[in-house]
C-alpha cells in the first residue's frame, strides 16, 4: 500500500511540480507530517553573507531554496532571535526520497529545548504602518531565559513576492513546552 501511494505521489509531483505529503505512513522520521516535494534537486546554494546581527541573542538562519510550480526560488537568510539560551539552529535541507526531493525544515535544538512552565499569553502588539513596501509583520513571542521574556515583533522584508510568515509557537509536549520555529511559506 505504501509503495502504491509513493508511486501516485511521484506521479502527482511530476505533473504538478510540488505537493504536500500528508499521509503519516509516508512522512519521514526526521520531520513532522507535511513535506514540500520537488521533481529534481535544488540549484547550488548561492554565496550568502550574514550582515551584522541586530542585537544580542540572534542566530543566523541561512538562506535556502524553495520549490514552487514556477520553479526554484531563493529565500535569503535572516537573523532570528534564539528562543532560549543555548539554542542552536539546525538548517533545513533537501533530501532525495523515492517519490522526489523532499524539504526537511530547519529547527532549533539545544540543551534547554523543553521548558516545564507554560508560556504566558501573547501580548497585544500595536502595529504602525509598514516602514517599506512589501514589509511583513513578524509578531512577538515569548522566549525562555531562566524565566519568560517577551521579544517584540518587527517588520521584515518578504524573501520573495507572495511569501507569508508562519509564526513560531510554543507547543505542549511530554515533559514540557518546546519552541516550533516560524518560517516563510
Amino acid at each position: 500500500m505504501v509503495r502504491r501511494l509513493s508511486a501516485v505521489g511521484a506521479l502527482v509531483a511530476v505533473v504538478f511540480g510540488v505537493f504536500i505529503m500528508s499521509n503519516p505512513a509516508l512522512a519521514d522520521d526526521d520531520h513532522e507530517q507535511g513535506q514540500w516535494v520537488a521533481p529534481g534537486p535544488p540549484p547550488p546554494v548561492p554565496y550568502d553573507v550574514a550582515p551584522a546581527p541586530p542585537g544580542g541573542g540572534y542566530v543566523w538562519v541561512a538562506g535556502h531554496w524553495y520549490y514552487r510550480p514556477t520553479g526554484w526560488i531563493w529565500a535569503p537568510g535572516y537573523w532570528e532571535i534564539a528562543p532560549y539560551p543555548g539554542a542552536v539552529w539546525v538548517s533545513g535541507r533537501w533530501v532525495y526520497r523515492p517519490y522526489g526531493w523532499v524539504w526537511v525544515p530547519g529547527h532549533w535544538q539545544g540543551y534547554a529545548a523543553v521548558i516545564s512552565s507554560p508560556p504566558p499569553p501573547p501580548r497585544v502588539e500595536v502595529l504602525v504602518a509598514p516602514p517599506f513596501v512589501g514589509a511583513v509583520w513578524i509578531g512577538g513571542s515569548w522566549r525562555w531565559e531562566r524565566g519568560w521574556v517577551w521579544v517584540p515583533g518587527r517588520w521584515a522584508p518578504a524573501p520573495w513576492r507572495g511569501a507569508v510568515w508562519v509564526p513560531g509557537r510554543w507547543a505542549r509536549r511530554p515533559g514540557g513546552w518546546v519552541w516550533i520555529a516560524g518560517n516563510w511559506r
